[in-house]
């Protein structure tokens, strides 16, 4: 079997067992931890996705406020790195 074969053979196991949704969120988390300094991952309680919807609790105001006004271009910079429009919004609590 060569790479291409291999390839579209997982794909179909992952869509037939309904596993490519959990495998899209933690690609969308891995994505979203290497957009964001690693400095600012002390500040942030929880990241869970929902639906395309990457939700983060941000602990300091000042960060969420900060984030917030970033949101579409940190969701352009996750969607380059997964070189697929996986996440529709970021939604910062």
């Amino acid at each position: 079997m060569d790479e291409e074969n291999i390839k579209d053979l997982i794909g179909k196991v992952l869509q037939e067992n309904d596993l490519s949704k959990g495998l899209n969120d933690s690609q969308i988390i891995d994505a979203w931890r290497k957009t964001v300094d690693p400095q600012i991952e002390p500040l942030i309680d929880k990241t869970f996705v929902r639906n395309g919807i990457l939700y983060i609790d941000v602990t300091n105001a000042a960060l969420r406020q900060n984030l917030h006004f970033q949101r579409s271009n940190l969701c352009a910079k996750v969607n380059r790195i997964l070189k697929e429009n996986l996440l529709k919004e970021i939604v910062l609590k």
